[in-house]
């Protein structure tokens, strides 16, 4: 199918293939490359939802704290066993 985005070929190893199995116990006769999405969707969901974000550049996990970071914060947070 025609498309402007550029495409991901993946082999079917056997770690690929236990992947889709459980994939199509999930969604049974979902073609292979939308039950990959799906099911790399759904394992991004948590870490969204927990509010830790990824960057596609660096592919570094940043956590996005919900009151500003002080230096007492950061302290006792140093402090704790």
């Amino acid at each position: 199918m025609p498309t402007t985005y550029p495409r991901v070929q993946v082999t079917r190893t056997p770690e690929v293939d236990r992947i889709l199995c459980e994939g199509n116990r999930r969604w049974p006769g979902r073609p292979a490359g939308a039950t990959l999405i799906a099911l790399a969707s759904e394992a991004l969901e948590p870490a969204a939802q927990s509010g830790v974000q990824t960057s596609r550049s660096s592919h570094l996990m940043t956590f996005t704290s919900p009151q500003p970071l002080t230096d007492a914060l950061l302290q006792t947070a140093l402090d704790e066993d």
